[in-house]
């Protein structure tokens, strides 16, 4: 007897290691895969650590309920003294935990992706929710083919949002799957060879799992390898059809790419566009994309500029030195003389950290506390990034202006050389050409104007334009040789023109919007991207120029504001370039954060202000800390209750002989019925008069009544039949109290109240 008692508990050990080793790797393939999705770039073994941690700690909160109230209890006790000594770190702590649950709150919602800042913290508490979840199924429930359609349609989904990993951690899960099938096998049949003398654990547990994790392994491996049908049959025909009926199957897969939960993000890429077939190459032939991009509501069409480059070499645009300023509440001006524009941006096809804009924007409106940040060229991110049906409104500066009018303060010789910068190979034929077509220019800007006709009028727009040879220039075959192009050549070649005669220029891309509104918006797609020049010019400013023949050209001299009648709405007074970046950069420093080389106590008055500000910050909490006690606690509490409940009723099997308990618990549901045992009323009394009115299949409540006085009055124990037989009156009564409560009533009542009926064991 000894030793059958010793076998077993060394079977359980053993099989409780390997539902737990098989646990914590089930959990690792899915925390993982969620892992590279929000990107995280932790080592694979750091992640493994981590995620078996979390797992065993979870695990043991869910075996001990109550020690996880413990734990609360101490951190609480903890934070008095830490909050009385040391109040600045408990503001540090209580700031980043706030932007913390704020963060992911956004993320929920929609708003914004998780920073990384809080990716770590945020794919911890991942980890524990599918540990919370895996466990249930797992060890309580004892519910194991639940946990395959549950992890594989997680995967799926990620796979289907193309995330490679998902399809190798899918296999790994499945060979976990296989192995956790074997060993409920091994558990199923085991009562059997408990029956014979050997030792189940060196003689039939070691090899079973053994056999088990090879073949596994083999199947998995002969599933992943064999060969698959390579090429796709292809009906062009059908698909045609189906895309001309059904527009919308056109973007089933794409929509998912451009979605917040996938996190894709990039910044904004002329090659994408299809207007440049290769990433470090200038032009070659054009693959027109019409897929919508965005949708803006204005009142005109506008530029939308994207990117602002700078240095031209080897044939291509590199973005320069742009110095890079954090945006707080509103960008400082350098158009001096404008008139406001106001647009309203909703992202389609797209998951961009790049924020569109004309020049000059001068507000931002965004539901989202992501850095955004802005450069001295205007380009402006967004860490968070927009994605696909989200929107952000901007404020805009369009400059307004006459040849003769601005700020005389403003000088060209203030801009930093990148803007000016040609690459010696090529200076001199274009320096020949650009200043013989702007010599009977009276000044820089109508040189401009110059080479912007020149451009659009001797030059011939080309969509099919070839590739430059190798070993040629892009600017200089395009101006001399084959005189055809597109947006791409003509922009580059007049930027570089207006340089060699001492013109400030940059070369931007982005996106033009159409001239027709669809509704109220105005429809940007793929086809509307383009590249445009920006000069600079004394006295005036950044101007745009459109040197393209196939797109209207910018009216120059506009309505302009009379020098002597500034608007206040539309114009400001401003230094050189140097000195609104200073403004900019020292609107930083007003921004409201924290200066930690300063005491906290300095910054806010001393230790009482602090301390008020940190419960302030508590208070903001409040509602984060309700809904921890609805999706945890609450979550714990249910399934104490589940599990509570689920064992009483096999106690009630195993120790109620006399079913005295099974009788009282359902006299204590036929109360909450309306059918409760009157005063001075006995038992079989009660019984003759409620049977007609409780109708229980192939029961009657007269006869379990009259187990229970005999049982009850004799010393005779109930056999199993009729234990059962209580038992399943008693469930079958309360099914009947199910319908009379209401679900959720009844559900609060016994697993978050727990006072349905008594539990005496």
């Amino acid at each position: 007897m000894y030793w059958e008692v010793n076998m077993k508990k060394e079977l359980n050990v053993n099989q409780i290691i390997m539902y737990t080793l098989l646990y914590l790797l089930m959990v690792f393939t899915l925390s993982y895969t969620i892992s590279n999705v929000i990107g995280l770039s932790t080592m694979g073994i750091v992640k493994l650590i981590i995620t078996m941690l979390v797992g065993i700690i979870v695990k043991l909160f869910i075996l001990f309920p109550f020690s996880f109230y413990l734990v609360l209890l101490i951190g609480f006790i903890g934070f008095l003294p830490l909050n009385h000594y040391k109040p600045e770190l408990v503001f540090k702590l209580m700031d980043w935990l706030f932007s913390f649950v704020d963060n992911v709150w956004s993320h929920i919602r929609g708003y914004e992706a998780i920073l990384p800042d809080y990716a770590m913290a945020f794919w911890i508490l991942i980890i524990a929710i599918i540990s919370f979840f895996t466990i249930i199924i797992m060890f309580k429930a004892n519910r194991i083919l639940a946990i395959t359609p549950i992890y594989t349609g997680a995967f799926l989904y990620y796979w289907y949002n193309y995330v490679d990993t998902a399809y190798i951690m899918m296999i790994f899960f499945f060979l976990l799957n296989i192995i956790l099938y074997g060993i409920e096998k091994y558990s199923f049949i085991n009562n059997n060879w408990r029956q014979e003398s050997v030792t189940v654990m060196s003689e039939i547990f070691q090899p079973w799992v053994k056999i088990t994790i090879s073949y596994g392994i083999i199947i998995i491996i002969a599933a992943a390898i064999l060969p698959k049908a390579g090429s796709l049959i292809q009906w062009y025909w059908l698909e045609e059809k189906i895309v001309e009926r059904y527009p919308v199957m056109a973007d089933l897969r794409n929509d998912i790419i451009y979605s917040r939960q996938m996190a894709r993000g990039q910044l904004f890429n002329f090659s994408q566009t299809g207007f440049q077939s290769e990433v470090g190459q200038l032009g070659g032939p054009v693959e027109l994309n019409d897929q919508l991009v965005m949708k803006v509501k204005a009142s005109n069409p506008m530029y939308l500029r994207g990117n602002v480059k700078t240095t031209y070499k080897d044939n291509n645009w590199w973005f320069g030195e742009a110095e890079k300023l954090s945006y707080i509440s509103s960008i400082p001006r350098e158009v001096v003389k404008g008139q406001e524009a106001e647009l309203e941006i909703t992202n389609i096809n797209l998951a961009s950290y790049t924020l569109f804009s004309p020049y000059q924007p001068v507000e931002i409106y965004i539901n989202t506390k992501s850095k955004i940040s802005i450069d001295q060229n205007y380009q402006i991110t967004l860490e968070g990034g927009r994605y696909k049906n989200e929107k952000y409104k901007l404020k805009a500066v369009i400059p307004t202006f006459h040849s003769s009018i601005g700020h005389s303060n403003v000088k060209a010789s203030n801009i930093n050389r990148q803007y000016l910068q040609i690459p010696e190979n090529i200076s001199s034929p274009i320096t020949e050409l650009a200043t013989e077509i702007a010599h009977k220019g009276k000044d820089s800007y109508e040189k401009a104007v110059l080479i912007e006709e020149y451009l659009r009028e001797n030059y011939t727009y080309n969509l099919e334009a070839p590739h430059t040879p190798i070993g040629e220039d892009f600017i200089q075959h395009f101006l001399f040789n084959s005189k055809e192009g597109y947006c791409t050549y003509f922009a580059s070649s007049m930027t570089i023109m207006l340089r060699s005669i001492g013109i400030p220029a940059r070369y931007v891309e982005g996106y033009k919007m159409p001239d027709e509104l669809d509704g109220e918006y105005y429809l940007v797609r793929q086809l509307n991207a383009h590249a445009w020049v920006e000069a600079y010019f004394d006295s005036i400013g950044w101007v745009t120029f459109e040197p393209t023949p196939a797109f209207s050209a910018p009216q120059h001299e506009l309505s302009y504001l009379p020098e002597n009648q500034p608007n206040s709405e539309a114009s400001t007074d401003a230094n050189d370039m140097n000195e609104l970046l200073a403004l900019m950069e020292h609107s930083n420093n007003e921004a409201g954060n924290y200066d930690f080389e300063i005491p906290l106590e300095s910054q806010y008055g001393g230790n009482q202000q602090l301390q008020n500000k940190i419960w302030n910050r508590l208070k903001e909490l409040i509602p984060f800390a309700i809904l921890i006690i609805i999706f945890g606690i609450l979550p714990l509490r249910v399934a104490y209750m589940y599990f509570r409940i689920k064992r009483y009723h096999k106690r009630l099997i195993d120790k109620d002989d006399k079913g005295i308990y099974m009788y009282k618990n359902t006299i204590e549901l036929l109360n909450i019925l309306g059918y409760p045992i009157n005063k001075g009323e006995t038992s079989h009394e009660h019984a003759q008069r409620v049977n007609a009115s409780v109708y229980v299949p192939n029961e009657d409540l007269r006869e379990i009544a009259n187990l229970y006085i005999t049982a009850k009055y004799s010393n005779t124990e109930l056999n199993i039949s009729n234990k059962q037989r209580l038992l399943n009156y008693f469930l079958y009564t309360e099914r009947k109290v199910r319908f009379h409560l209401g679900i959720w009533r009844y559900l609060y009542t016994k697993y978050v109240k727990g006072s349905l009926f008594t539990m005496h064991y």
